[in-house]
Order: structure tokens, then sequence, then C-alpha cells
């Protein structure tokens, strides 16, 4: 088993503090549209702040932990967690965002309550570790996908490259040892 854990001052900075705001708007834009009237700023901030306390606080959408074994992996915050076993997982999507070190993870029917989860691996011990795994787990799940031919055609793109640096390498040398035994030899 292996465990992923967000660092607990970012985590509280970057995910909890940001969702704790947005209630504090949420509940001042209701009470503004109270009392001003159905203004279109007010629904739009009720709507927008609802949503990020909503993928904050309810589906758990930014975890704080990601749990790994052989039989499952597991998502936590808050004192919650959802829980899939592999065996009972049929579609394991992954977004990357390479340079930020951050994926989206979609599971079988990902819904508004459960499914999707963003992973700011830069954030977890272990980033690489985390990222290299759940990238890789998507290939295992899905080996037929287009994104997974991809992969294993730029894998053989890269071994054909270093196969041809090493033949040339190899001939570089060749030829300097013979330049070497042809300078020897006047």
């Amino acid at each position: 088993m292996r465990t992923y854990e967000y660092d607990p001052a970012i985590y509280a900075r970057k995910i909890t503090l940001i969702g704790g705001f947005c209630a504090l708007i949420f509940l001042y834009s209701i009470y503004s549209l109270i009392v001003s009237g159905g203004n279109v700023i007010w629904i739009a901030a009720a709507i927008i702040s609802a949503y990020t306390v909503w993928e904050t606080f309810i589906s758990l959408s930014n975890p704080s932990k990601v749990i790994v074994d052989a039989d499952s992996i597991t998502f936590c915050a808050y004192g919650r967690e959802h829980r899939y076993l592999w065996s009972d997982i049929n579609r394991f999507r992954v977004k990357e965002f390479v340079g930020a070190r951050k994926l989206f993870v979609r599971i079988n029917e990902a819904s508004i309550l459960k499914g999707r989860y963003w992973l700011h691996c830069y954030y977890f011990n272990d980033t690489d570790l985390l990222y290299k795994y759940i990238v890789d787990k998507e290939y295992l799940i899905h080996p037929d996908s287009l994104k997974a031919r991809a992969r294993e055609s730029g894998e053989k793109d890269l071994a054909e490259r270093a196969e041809k640096k090493k033949r040339q390498a190899e001939e570089a040398k060749k030829r300097r040892d013979a330049k070497r035994a042809g300078k020897k030899a006047r």
C-alpha cells in the first residue's frame, strides 16, 4: 500500500481557504439577491461560488490524500473517502497537464457527487511516483485506446532514436580508430 499526501499547509491555503471564502461569497450573494432583487451579477456569483463549494467539500474533487494498493484506489479529504476497487473500474480516464504536474482523473461514470478528481501532484509527497502511477494505470486499464497506442508509438520512436544514436556513436568510434591506426602506420 502506498499513501500520497498533499502538503497540509498548502492544502489548507489553496483548497480549504478558497472553498471557505466561496461559501461566504455564496451566502452574501443569496443575501444580496434577497435584498436587491434578481441582479445578474449576484446570480452569477452565487452559481460560481456554489460550484466551488460543492467541488471542495461535497464531491471531494480535490483530495488531500490518495491511497493506492494492489486491489483499490482511495481518494480522501475532510475525513471522508471515495474508494474504488480496481476490479470494479471499467473506465479510468486521465487528462494530463504535464507542465503543472496536474491530473484530472475520471473514474467509471463520473458524476457531480463522485468520480472526478483533480490531483495537483506537485504538492503531494512523491510527486513523480504519483503522477507516473496514475498515468500508467490508465494505459493498463485501456491498452487499446488511441492514447495508449500513441504512447507505444512514442516509446518505439525513442527506442529507435536511441538505437540510431548508438550505431552512429559506434561508427564514429570506428572512423576515429581507423584514422588513428592510419596515422600510426605512417
